[in-house]
């Protein structure tokens, strides 16, 4: 099961981060301060990102839910699946910027 999870994951992530990437540079170009776009960039990735993906993956690759549907995983159980997942790698991302932030002082 995780390896199915992985296979869609892995499809939404790129879309998520370089979604994330392109807001927190937007926000690096407005304020010019680091601290600001990595926290913009934290919570695109949490929301807005995963959102984008997620619609991303469903007019694209419509077809390939039954895939996973087949193998035991309905579309509602990939999305909280793989949200708690980027949920996790968010978290993780406020923790190292929010660590870095204290050591660059």
């Amino acid at each position: 099961m995780l390896k199915l999870l992985y296979c869609y994951y892995k499809d939404l992530i790129i879309i998520n981060i370089s979604v994330s990437l392109c807001v927190a540079l937007i926000a690096f170009a407005t304020t010019f301060n680091i601290a600001i776009s990595s926290l913009v960039f934290s919570n695109c990735f949490i929301s807005g990102g995963y959102i984008i993906s997620v619609f991303y993956y469903e007019i694209a690759k419509n077809n390939q839910y039954y895939f996973f549907y087949n193998r035991g995983l309905s579309k509602l159980s990939l999305y909280i699946l793989s949200f708690l997942f980027n949920l996790t790698i968010g978290g993780l991302f406020i923790l190292i910027f929010n660590l870095c932030k204290i050591y660059l002082k």
